[in-house]
């Protein structure tokens, strides 16, 4: 039998963890988040650089006649996967050490965020 949690009951390891297995890891990507106006809407990569305005930046920055213009790959679904697999080696070393249950969250509009703010080249 599985139950599905949906928002932020997903990413509360003390929601999941049964008492008798108190010690659980909880990774939750997200396209926008898990709290906010956005946070129930599903999305992906391009949908994500669209709506940060990456597309935009990028038509300017090669001085194309388009109105967007995609990144050459899908950089925020690579990134976030990186960073979702940092995270969760980091708790499993932390629960290792310390004990505890642990939830990982990573969104591709963090990712975008976090990317944008390196600046262009």
């Amino acid at each position: 039998m599985s139950t599905r949690l949906s928002g932020s009951e997903c990413v509360s390891p003390d929601n999941l963890a049964p008492k008798s297995q108190p010690s659980i890891i909880c990774a939750s990507p997200s396209a926008y988040g898990l709290e906010g106006p956005w946070a129930q809407h599903r999305g992906f990569d391009s949908l994500v650089q669209k709506a940060t305005g990456i597309m935009v930046s990028e038509a300017e920055q090669f001085g194309e006649e388009e109105a967007s213009k995609l990144l050459p790959c899908q950089a925020l679904d690579h990134a976030s996967g990186y960073f979702l697999a940092t995270g969760i080696a980091a708790v499993l070393y932390r629960r290792a050490t310390e004990g505890g249950s642990y939830g990982v969250q990573v969104s591709l509009v963090g990712t975008a965020k976090y990317l944008r703010g390196l600046g262009q080249h």
